[in-house]
């Protein structure tokens, strides 16, 4: 058989049924997931998939690139150069609608900002030797604990409403109930004991504040500390799990606590513990995962921890197991801003992206950051605000403030 090539005319009908019809196929492959490439022209990456621009209910594996504004999952946001507007010192758009802004440090002996809380007027945030403070969007600068720390120390710090402030070390606590922006003597101190490690701070108000600690043992059994309103006492020898990492007060006044393959639930003095199932992960496996933080919101739970793997409590009860699998990655911090936005934060993941949200299925990108390449603290103080710490690619500490 002989094959004729026949080449074809162009008309003015033909061009505009050929724009018809990749008008057409454009909008089917933009509802079934498909990308497609559009031409953007010459420059840095040649332009988007159509999943980037064409409109849409942003789903899960889209990105929709409005005037400014770019979310989406790891892997699909690209926006050539000279597309977006960048601010100096503040990145574009993400998923959330959020722009990230980079705050001022003052000098501090830390590498990374471990912990991030505060209230209305003020924030407060650790890294391994100093605290420090802001009205917000001021600059950040230290506030002076009574006992001078000379090596890698404090973890956490808890604010409360009426403005106390509570700041862990390892070994030590320190509460403040008044006056704490002038640090000092405003701040009394409470040792743990011994050889007992403390790693988590939580509370529902200043008359129920709760830390976790181990007991200094090679069990590394979990402790669990409660200020009354005014001073600390053991409330817990033994929580029924070993190295506790962090803690957080549920609604129902339970105070939740993560630890090594475990999660415990404390309550009129009884500690009760859950083993979710972890599968795929082999018995073995699941009793061994390292969770590394954990925060509620009403009675939902969320535990996060090493190799990107999270947990999720519902609201009716039900455990869901989601299993990121990146062995050498932790999540090290979540934000609750409502049950259908949840961001982590920790390890950059494959991507190179450090900070996500979840989709309700899985984690895609979440707000671009200025410098941050590990994210190890999240501070929600409303609903449009989201504080971000940890450090840069050059281990120095920093902060950026996210509103929309």
């Amino acid at each position: 058989m002989r094959t004729v090539q026949v080449e074809p005319v162009e008309t003015d009908f033909s061009r505009r049924l050929s724009l018809a019809l990749i008008t057409l196929l454009m909008s089917a492959c933009g509802a079934l997931g498909v990308p497609m490439r559009v031409d953007g022209g010459e420059g840095a990456g040649g332009g988007l998939d159509a999943s980037q621009v064409a409109p849409g209910d942003g789903g899960a594996n889209k990105t929709r690139v409005d005037a400014g504004l770019v979310t989406g999952d790891a892997g699909a946001p690209r926006v050539d150069a000279g597309e977006l507007p960048v601010d100096a010192g503040m990145a574009t758009f993400g998923s959330g609608g959020f722009r990230s802004t980079e705050l001022s440090l003052s000098v501090t002996r830390g590498d990374s900002v471990i912990a991030i809380a505060g209230r209305v007027g003020e924030v407060y945030a650790v890294t391994e030797a100093d605290l420090l403070r802001s009205t917000g969007t001021d600059p950040f600068t230290v506030v002076r604990l009574p006992t001078q720390l000379n090596e890698p120390y404090l973890v956490d710090v808890h604010v409360m409403a009426d403005g106390s402030v509570f700041v862990l070390g390892r070994g030590q606590l320190f509460t403040c109930r008044a006056g704490c922006a002038g640090g000092g003597a405003a701040f009394t101190t409470f040792s743990l004991g011994g050889a007992k490690t403390g790693n988590g701070l939580c509370g529902r108000d200043s008359g129920h504040v709760y830390a976790v600690s181990d007991d200094g043992t090679n069990d590394l059994r979990g402790l669990l500390w409660e200020y009354d309103g005014s001073d600390w006492a053991l409330s817990s020898s033994d929580l029924g799990l070993r190295s506790p990492s962090d803690c957080s007060v549920a609604e129902s006044g339970e105070v939740v606590i993560s630890g090594l393959g475990r999660i415990a639930f404390y309550s009129n003095g009884a500690s009760t513990v859950v083993n979710p199932d972890l599968y795929p992960l082999t018995p073995n496996q699941a009793d061994f995962q390292g969770w590394t933080v954990i925060e509620t919101l009403g009675t939902e739970v969320w535990v996060g921890g090493h190799s990107l793997r999270a947990l999720h409590r519902s609201i009716n009860g039900n455990w869901t197991f989601i299993n990121d699998d990146v062995p050498v990655a932790a999540i090290s911090a979540l934000a609750l801003i409502s049950p259908s936005e949840v961001y982590r934060g920790g390890t950059h993941d494959r991507n190179g992206v450090a900070l996500h949200r979840f989709d309700g299925l899985t984690w895609v990108a979440g707000p671009a950051l200025v410098r941050l390449t590990h994210v190890s603290s999240l501070y929600s103080p409303s609903p449009n605000v989201l504080y971000v710490g940890g450090h840069d690619q050059d281990a120095d500490a920093v902060i950026e403030r996210l509103t929309r």
